[in-house]
């Protein structure tokens, strides 16, 4: 379920992501004013991805996931609507960053849910899961543009794979940590007595 939660979320961003400057070309902006929104994303995930991981740590990582997931369906409600005026488009690009600045606090979930002894394989399982759903999801978004003019429908998928990803992460189950925290005593291995942590 992680996997496909993560798996989503990378998914729907990709396929945004990749075509953020033709996105802001067909809401009326120059390839220029498109790469900038490009650089204000990139740089609002920069405090959004600090902020997000200190609130992680003091409530739940999933739930906050679920939310960001939100905002970023939110996004591309904002610039479905938009006249294609700058600040709109700012908007977008504000809700936007916080669907990838939740990206660190979404991978720190695999060590709340199963250690770090098998971190590195389990990050190398869910990149196969989320490498594969997200090489489709450019391809289709360009090749909706290319037969239909707009990217109206195919930011209508992206949306719903948002919203799924939203609800995955909001129905994850709470982590529970493991015995050496919750039990206060335990046995140090290398004296062979047992000690107790304040």
């Amino acid at each position: 379920l992680l996997a496909l939660a993560m798996g989503l979320r990378i998914a729907a961003h990709t396929g945004v992501f990749v075509h953020l400057v033709p996105l802001m070309v067909w809401r009326g902006q120059s390839e220029a004013t498109g790469a900038f929104i490009v650089a204000f994303t990139a740089f609002t995930t920069i405090p959004l991805r600090i902020g997000l991981g200190w609130v992680g740590d003091k409530w739940a990582k999933q739930k906050i996931c679920a939310l960001t997931m939100l905002l970023g369906a939110l996004s591309l409600g904002v610039l479905l609507v938009s006249g294609g005026a700058l600040w709109q488009l700012l908007i977008f690009a504000a809700l936007f960053a916080f669907a990838e600045g939740v990206s660190g606090l979404s991978w720190s979930l695999i060590g709340d849910y199963f250690g770090r002894k098998s971190f590195a394989t389990l990050r190398g399982g869910i990149t196969t899961v989320h490498s594969i759903l997200s090489m489709g999801v450019p391809v289709f978004a360009g090749w909706v543009y290319d037969t239909s003019g707009s990217y109206y429908w195919a930011l209508i998928p992206i949306i719903v794979l948002y919203l799924m990803a939203a609800a995955m992460f909001w129905n994850l189950p709470k982590a529970r940590l493991p015995s050496r925290v919750t039990d206060p005593t335990t046995v140090d291995a290398s004296a062979g007595t047992e000690i107790t942590i304040p």
